[in-house]
């Protein structure tokens, strides 16, 4: 798939071209669109382009060459007109109901497949991060993919706060306006963090929190 995207952008030109593995996108300024007979549909110019895989005879399917204003690349709704990247809404659901029962204590979850799936939605939700550092605790030194192991109370609570956070999260803005400023802010904390743990500090409050890192 790398040659084939080398070809449209260094042989067809076609510019501000993207991919991850078979996904390809881009975005098209013109807002006229052009027939491509074989689908006898209407696509930006950009996109008809990129259907030269006709040419080296690649299949491909006419469902997955969408457009509009909100694209679903790799799973994810990406809107550049909001400028943000969200879960769908089934994806959302998804996510919820396989986690709850990965974390139910009658199940005894594959060690791979949770923090798989949760590192694939931190496209999205990045700041979720920490909440898989229980987890990571508890596969190391596991060398069998499929074998089954139970969760003790700082995973299940770390992958549940996860899971209930992602469900009311609206995603990822990329506006930096947006962004709040310190003098925006009620209540301003500072954190750090290191290998030996991690500490908040509340000026307005003269309190200060420490927890170190248990494995």
């Amino acid at each position: 798939m790398g040659l084939v995207i080398w070809i449209a952008i260094h042989v067809k030109d076609i510019p501000d071209l993207l991919h991850y593995m078979d996904d390809a996108w881009s975005c098209d300024m013109d807002s006229a669109l052009v027939l491509y007979k074989p689908y006898a549909m209407h696509y930006p110019d950009k996109q008809a382009q990129l259907l030269l895989w006709d040419e080296i005879a690649l299949p491909h399917e006419q469902p997955k060459q969408s457009f509009g204003r909100t694209l679903r690349i790799i799973g994810i709704d990406v809107d550049p007109h909001a400028l943000s990247i969200t879960f769908p809404s089934d994806s959302k659901h998804d996510f919820g109901i396989s986690h709850l029962s990965l974390l139910a204590p009658s199940h005894s979850p594959s060690m791979a497949v949770s923090p798989g799936w949760i590192n694939w939605s931190l496209n999205v939700f990045t700041l979720l991060r920490p909440m898989l550092q229980s987890s990571y605790a508890k596969l190391e030194g596991k060398t069998i993919a499929q074998a089954s192991l139970y969760l003790n109370q700082a995973v299940i609570g770390d992958l549940t706060w996860l899971t209930d956070t992602i469900a009311v999260s609206d995603g990822l803005c990329l506006v930096n306006s947006l962004i709040w400023g310190c003098a925006d802010a009620n209540l301003i904390i500072y954190c750090h963090t290191s290998l030996e743990g991690m500490g908040f500090y509340v000026p307005v409050l003269d309190h200060a929190f420490y927890s170190p890192i248990t494995v």
